[in-house]
């Protein structure tokens, strides 16, 4: 509201340049529409002003610039104390967890200090106390995992496919599965196989099973005819453990040499709670990945919408 009320001071004070166009001359812009930027003066106050007669500036000297900030909207779970709360991450980048980092020592870069960047609370146990960074480089925003014991996850967009190779990771309702052997070399051969194991939730029936993938692809969810099953049997008969999985809630093929997880069916059906990414395994750091407006991320069990927009800043000259 502040930086909204010092534009309009801002054009009122210059006569509404820019507000209106000349009804002659086949309405030529009063003002170059090449300009990025306004200067202007400010008394003790923080008000715009204009300059002294004498051409001295009156007080200080700042402008108002666009910058590019990152919009985390919180889509739950209802106890989390974000939810229906959104947190702001500027160009300086944020840390989150539930401990604040010291502000001063190790470099940023090695997930110790904090340096210049703000910092996001959280008082959920699922959050490490320095779970996650987002930073702002080459125009671009990025997360990245910093070790944390319950991951960071993004989810996999419509239509999207996310590589499967020795090592990485999904989450497939409440689900984790870890690609343990992958003999996609031996694909000429006709004997690509993937190795699936599931190791989380503990307690569940399915965690320690590995469930073997052929270069035919498979299909994941909650029905036994699935390849990939997130069911038991119970005095002979099928039951569900996973009520967040969908029927057919994703799907892995083969193509180019290896293999591939998709969300939702052959036909364009999408799961209803998604296909997570975990962006590194348990207590590893993770390489940056980049954020787009839509995109989802979960840090630990924290569900959160991002949005890419841009706000009004005032700098000092």
């Amino acid at each position: 509201n502040h930086n909204l009320k010092r534009l309009v001071d801002d054009l009122v004070l210059e006569g509404g340049a820019g507000l209106y166009s000349s009804a002659e001359g086949g309405a030529t812009p009063v003002c170059d529409a090449r300009e990025e930027r306004k200067t202007f003066e400010t008394a003790d106050d923080g008000m715009p002003r204009p300059p002294s007669s004498s051409g001295r500036p009156g007080g200080r000297r700042a402008e108002l610039a666009s910058e590019p900030v990152l919009l985390l909207q919180c889509l739950g779970p209802p106890e989390s104390e974000w939810n229906g709360r959104s947190f702001e991450v500027s160009k300086n980048g944020v840390v989150g967890g539930r401990r604040r980092p010291s502000a001063s020592g190790r470099a940023p870069d090695d997930g110790g200090g904090i340096g210049d960047r703000d910092f996001m609370p959280f008082a959920d146990s699922t959050v490490s106390r320095r779970h996650f960074e987002i930073c702002h480089d080459g125009g671009r925003f990025a997360v990245r995992d910093l070790g944390s014991a319950s991951g960071t996850f993004r989810r996999l967009r419509n239509g999207a496919e996310a590589p499967l190779t020795l090592g990485a990771m999904a989450m497939i309702g409440k689900h984790q599965l870890c690609v343990v052997s992958d003999s996609a070399g031996a694909a000429g051969a006709g004997e690509a196989a993937l190795g699936l194991e599931c190791f989380a939730p503990d307690g569940s029936p399915l965690q320690g099973k590995i469930f073997k993938i052929t270069d035919k692809g498979a299909t994941l969810g909650r029905r036994t005819t699935n390849a990939v099953a997130f069911s038991h049997v119970v005095d002979g008969e099928a039951v569900g453990v996973d009520s967040s999985v969908s029927a057919e809630h994703a799907r892995v093929v083969f193509a180019g040499g290896g293999f591939r997880l998709a969300d939702g069916t052959s036909a364009g059906k999408s799961s209803t709670n998604g296909t997570w990414i975990r962006l590194s395994g348990l207590h590893e750091k993770s390489d940056r990945c980049d954020l787009e407006s839509g995109d989802e991320l979960l840090i630990g069990t924290i569900r959160f919408h991002v949005t890419a927009t841009h706000t009004v800043v005032e700098r000092p000259l």
